[in-house]
This record gives C-alpha cells, sequence and structure tokens, in this order.
C-alpha cells in the first residue's frame, strides 16, 4: 500500500494498470494502480522542490548542468537549480522526436550524446535518470522505431528492457528485440 500521503491515480496512463501518481519527496513516478504489480526495475528518484535548492549533485557526483549547457545551450533554461535532469531529459526527449522526423542528426548525436553521457557516470544517479525518464519513453512515438534503434548503445537493452516490457505491447516489444538484435 502507497505511503499515506501519496496521491494516487492522477493520471491514468494507456495501460489499464499504469498511473502516474507523485509522492512527497519524490519525482513523479510510473507506477501500477493499488494491489498491481509494478514493473521490475522501476526506479523511485528523489525530486526537487522548486522553493529549495537542487538534490541532485550530492548523488550525481558531477554537475549535469555544464554538461547541459555545452550540449544545449538553447535549453539554458532548464539548466537553473530549480529544476531536475529529470525535467531536462524530458524536454530532451521531445527535442529528439522533432529532430528524428526533420532529420537532424547534429541535434540526434548532441540529444544521444548527452544521455549516454548520463548513462554512463559512475554514480547511479544520472544513469538512472536517462532511463526512467529519456530511454524508456522513446519508443512511445511508435513511428520512428527504426531510427531510434539504430541510435541505442548496445547494452541500453539489457538496462531498459524491464521497462519496456511494462509499456509495449507484446508484439511492438517483440520488434524493439529484433531491431536492437
Amino acid at each position: 500500500m502507497p505511503h499515506e500521503s501519496a496521491i494516487w491515480a492522477v493520471e491514468k496512463n494507456k495501460q489499464p494498470n499504469l498511473y502516474q501518481s507523485y509522492q512527497p519527496g519524490h519525482s513523479w513516478a510510473s507506477i501500477g494502480k493499488p494491489g498491481a504489480s509494478g514493473p521490475p526495475g522501476l526506479v523511485t528518484v528523489p525530486a526537487v522542490n522548486a522553493n529549495t535548492t537542487t538534490q541532485d549533485e550530492p548523488q550525481c557526483g558531477v554537475d549535469w548542468r555544464v554538461e547541459a549547457r555545452a550540449a544545449f545551450p538553447e535549453l539554458e533554461s532548464l539548466c537553473g537549480a530549480e529544476w531536475s535532469v529529470h525535467v531536462f531529459l524530458t524536454e530532451l526527449l521531445d527535442i529528439v522526436r522533432k529532430a528524428h522526423r526533420d532529420a537532424d542528426t547534429e541535434t540526434l548525436d548532441r540529444a544521444y550524446g548527452f544521455a549516454k553521457w548520463c548513462l554512463d557516470q559512475p554514480r547511479r544517479f544520472l544513469a538512472d535518470a536517462a532511463i526512467v525518464s529519456f530511454y524508456e519513453h522513446l519508443f512511445d512515438d511508435w513511428e520512428l522505431r527504426h531510427e531510434i534503434a539504430e541510435r541505442l548503445p548496445d547494452r541500453i537493452a539489457e538496462r531498459v528492457r524491464p521497462l519496456w516490457e511494462w509499456r509495449l505491447p507484446v508484439e511492438r516489444l517483440a520488434e524493439v528485440d529484433q531491431l536492437l538484435g
């Protein structure tokens, strides 16, 4: 059962047992409704309250904002202390989808490069953030699956597949496996 102060079933997702929820002290997370089992490997991440300083740095070991500003100066407004890396990666995901449609390889190189940089950090915070706020949602825009699959790092499927199992219908997951195989 959830923590008493948790807000449940805030936004119903496309899957019948999947809801977006918020627990105080944590970020928005995809979870199963009460009584449903969640996806294996679900990661709960600390949130940043806009009224406090960021909690990212002690967990990251590096300042992700420096890399983000260098790769995406146009997203400078999302690199302030009041924003979390999860917000940045979510915005980056929208940019990636547009860049795929526009065949903008320069933007795609920067975006996938930043996500991979997060994934490669020695502490888990940024890697987990990249997984749950970027890689997990890449195949939500299904018509881009071929282009996306070509850009994914080799080892990403083993780390994100449990979340894709939860999000994607069986036939789509099989196609993703084939594309990444």
